[in-house]
């Protein structure tokens, strides 16, 4: 990204912790879908360098998330710490919104209506008591979700950048480029 220093991650659940701790997406380019000439083709999102509240910066937030037992020694009540534990604890297989509302249930030690019930407020919710465990945990299940939302829409809509390695060489092609821009692109890394 030219003229502004971003952060990027190909993690979703990073990504959506990091959403609920407040950094920001990069408004040019929040998330970008990357089709590889192997196969593994994968997403990747982007953020501003800072939090709306200034205390937060997603390079400090991944080295958090990178050795998560150590910063939790050093904050155990620090609303990441509290993130980094209940994605953790997900059961195998936690893929889905109620899924997710499921395990948020038994973390928090709610009824599942009460989930519910908050994670339809969840703005409400974060408003009202910004602080608690439940405003973390469900806006990180809604942050989750809408990553996901918005990349399937950015997919439908083949809106999608295809990466070309060649040796030591690797190239970034917009998918909608014209054919005899690719074409040219690709003939120089070869």
């Amino acid at each position: 990204m030219i003229g502004q220093k971003t952060f990027g991650s190909g993690d979703l659940n990073l990504a959506a912790a990091l959403t609920t701790m407040g950094v920001p997406p990069d408004s040019r380019k929040p998330i970008e879908l990357i089709a590889r000439d192997n196969g593994r083709d994968y997403t990747r999102f982007h953020f501003l360098p800072l939090s709306l509240c200034g205390k937060y910066s997603p390079e400090a937030l991944s080295a958090a998330w990178g050795d998560p037992v150590t910063f939790k020694a050093a904050n155990p009540a620090h609303p990441f710490s509290v993130l980094m534990d209940f994605i953790s604890a997900r059961p195998q297989g936690c893929t889905n919104k109620d899924e997710w509302l499921q395990h948020a249930a038994k973390f928090l030690g709610l009824s599942m209506d009460a989930v519910r019930k908050t994670y339809s407020g969840i703005e409400q919710t974060c408003k009202a008591s910004p602080e608690s465990p439940a405003s973390y945990v469900l806006a990180f299940i809604r942050n989750r979700i809408d990553l996901i939302t918005t990349a399937k829409k950015l997919a439908a809509a083949g809106d999608f950048s295809n990466m070309q390695d060649r040796g030591k060489s690797v190239s970034i092609i917009p998918a909608k480029a014209p054919k005899r821009i690719r074409d040219f692109l690709i003939s120089h890394i070869r």
